[in-house]
């Protein structure tokens, strides 16, 4: 079982996410995106290794070892579609690890989180960078940890 992290601004987008004056509110489907979102982190402080993961995916093209979630679910292959205009969110995360302490558990951070439909993939050429930014971000507050 991992100790998941959340980067702060993570966590405000989920409160924007249920907030009708935000501009990531979802509609209707806010406290479901919401549950869903919550489901997927507890799975990887479950299982911490995101390999096991069939809902999420490495992240290609990052400076560091970034991963993704995915909500809805692609497993059976019947997710929405960017053309539906259905919300598609992806929860992007990266790990840290502590260089002093080697056997210290290497600890995933939850970085950003956002509804990719308006943009399709071009969504990640926003995403990563910030992602990256928030990761070193959350190490420096936290200087036990580096990225990894």
């Amino acid at each position: 079982m991992s100790e998941v992290r959340r980067h702060r601004q993570f966590d405000e987008w989920m409160d924007a996410i249920v907030d009708a004056d935000s501009g990531e509110y979802l509609g209707e489907e806010s406290l479901s995106i919401r549950q869903g979102i919550e489901n997927l982190i507890r799975v990887l402080e479950t299982f911490g290794n995101p390999l096991v993961m069939p809902e999420g995916a490495p992240i290609s093209g990052s400076r560091f070892e970034l991963h993704e979630l995915r909500w809805p679910s692609s497993l059976t292959g019947q997710g929405p579609s960017a053309a539906s205009g259905a919300p598609i969110i992806r929860v992007l995360y990266g790990y840290a690890r502590s260089p002093r302490a080697p056997a210290t558990p290497e600890v995933p951070v939850i970085l950003l989180g956002g509804n990719k439909t308006p943009t399709v993939d071009r969504w990640y050429n926003d995403a990563v960078p910030e992602a990256e930014k928030r990761l070193v971000e959350w190490c420096d507050d936290h200087l036990v940890y580096v990225p990894r």
